[in-house]
């Protein structure tokens, strides 16, 4: 349940009542199923999501805060990835699931910090 209302809760922008539900789900599956159970790495998967959603979608965030989400989600991304490996197989879809967004999750990260590097420059380059 907790899944499912921080989901919603996404889905409307409302990140930090979201990571309270995820968190929450988190905390459960962990003391419930254990921390190498695929439940608690769908637990982990969804709170990276949730980290890569807000920096796309929050425009209060600053340059930090967003680098500071991308580690985050690449943190449980690769966590969840981790677990599901070991639990369902590297070839199970939800094992996929986790790998391809930890990997598009680096890429935006290196794409944002190229982005800052080049907003830095021209504010160089213009400051001469």
């Amino acid at each position: 349940a907790f899944n499912n209302v921080g989901l919603m809760q996404k889905h409307l922008g409302e990140f930090d009542d979201s990571r309270r539900h995820y968190q929450e789900s988190l905390r459960i599956y962990g003391r419930v199923v254990g921390k190498d159970h695929a439940s608690y790495a769908a637990a982990l998967h969804n709170i990276g999501n949730l980290n890569r959603s807000q920096v796309h979608m929050d425009d209060s965030l600053s340059a930090i805060q967003r680098l500071q989400l991308h580690e985050d989600a690449m943190g449980y991304l690769e966590d969840a990835w981790r677990i599901r490996k070991d639990e369902l197989g590297e070839e199970h879809p939800h094992t996929i699931s986790s790998r391809s967004n930890l990997g598009s999750t680096m890429a935006s990260q290196v794409l944002q910090q190229q982005q800052q590097h080049q907003q830095q420059q021209k504010q160089q380059e213009s400051s001469k």
